[in-house]
């Protein structure tokens, strides 16, 4: 279950709607250890913010209509979660997480292209990245942007994601019970 992959201090949402989309599972995380910066104990004399927001989606087929509109709605996620007017704000990363029936060649050179990194107040006031990451039923592979890679490792670090294809739920277990 998704539970697994993202425990404590991640807080996981059921059916929520971001920007007029609404994802049947996100995942939150939000820090402000002064001790501790991507997970490594750091030095730093200020404080920081970290924030980590994943979105998870299905679509049946990845076309340019859909992907367009996926890509505009992770625009304005980043636009609305990152808190860019924080002194304190280090970095955030905007994740989205898509399991489709089929990813055709020209769409996933779009994906691997795909990125959205923003600087605030000249790096001053942080930073945020767009992380995607694609998982095809039907060639049954990932696709990532170069941030997204770590978003695949996470959900196949210890096991396959159990992706059902004739289930309603192609994540499986990602999205609560089989």
């Amino acid at each position: 279950m998704a539970e697994e992959k993202y425990p404590e201090p991640y807080v996981l949402e059921h059916a929520r709607t971001y920007c007029g989309k609404n994802f049947p599972l996100t995942v939150h995380f939000e820090s402000d250890d002064s001790s501790r910066v991507f997970g490594m104990k750091t030095f730093l004399a200020k404080k920081n913010l970290c924030m980590e927001n994943y979105f998870f989606d299905i679509c049946e087929a990845l076309e340019e209509d859909s992907w367009t509109k996926y890509l505009s709605i992770c625009s304005n996620l980043q636009n609305t979660l990152v808190a860019s007017d924080n002194p304190v704000h280090t970095y955030t990363l905007i994740g989205l997480i898509l399991c489709t029936s089929h990813v055709s060649k020209s769409m996933q050179k779009k994906i691997k292209k795909a990125a959205d990194y923003r600087q605030y107040s000249k790096g001053q006031y942080g930073w945020s990245a767009l992380q995607i990451c694609v998982y095809d039923t039907e060639s049954k592979k990932y696709f990532c942007n170069g941030m997204g890679k770590n978003i695949q490792t996470c959900l196949t670090r210890h096991s396959t994601p159990n992706i059902q294809p004739d289930s309603p739920r192609l994540f499986g277990s990602f999205f609560g019970k089989k």
